[in-house]
């Protein structure tokens, strides 16, 4: 079993339903299925770190969470994220606090997708394109919140086969 730590975006708490009832909606419709929560995989790392290496001033700089697609990514079925672009250095949001460091981000990343993922390459999706039936959509949270989520999978395996996520820790993006 691999582990990582993944940095991740999602929709504030009690902000996520009408997302969260779509992607019920293709699950059924579509047989879409993703094993990770309603979380935008930013980075990946070797070991975790505390929350107080968050920067909230940062945050506050960081754009909205827009969300749209269904687009096939890497042969991933993803809503797209719009903005991923300023999350590429893990310096916007993370700090060096009391002269601890943070761990560096891991050259091997664990996605290959910007956005929301709903169903992984190869899963009971074999077209590399969106059925007819699926709706666009687009999603807007002016409020998110980041947080650490330890990952394990098997490396033998397609990742999504024997896959667990558990969120560390959250801190909500400050308002403007």
């Amino acid at each position: 079993m691999r582990t990582n730590y993944i940095s991740a975006i999602a929709p504030a708490k009690g902000a996520e339903g009408e997302l969260q009832k779509f992607r019920e909606r293709v699950s059924k419709t579509s047989a879409w299925y993703s094993p990770l929560p309603l979380i935008i995989p930013i980075h990946t790392f070797d070991a975790p770190f505390p929350r107080d290496r968050v920067n909230p001033s940062g945050l506050r700089l960081l754009p909205p969470l827009n969300l749209e697609g269904p687009v096939v990514e890497n042969d991933n079925i993803i809503l797209e994220f719009n903005g991923a672009t300023a999350f590429h250095d893990s310096q916007t949001y993370l700090r060096v606090i009391h002269e601890k460091q943070i761990p560096p981000v891991s050259k091997t990343q664990f996605s290959d997708w910007k956005g929301l993922l709903l169903n992984p390459c190869g899963l009971h999706f074999p077209e590399t394109s969106i059925p007819e039936e699926v709706e666009s959509v687009s999603f807007h949270f002016r409020s998110w919140q980041i947080g650490l989520y330890k990952i394990r999978f098997d490396e033998n395996r397609r990742w999504w086969e024997d896959f667990k996520c558990a969120c560390l820790w959250q801190v909500r993006k400050p308002s403007n």
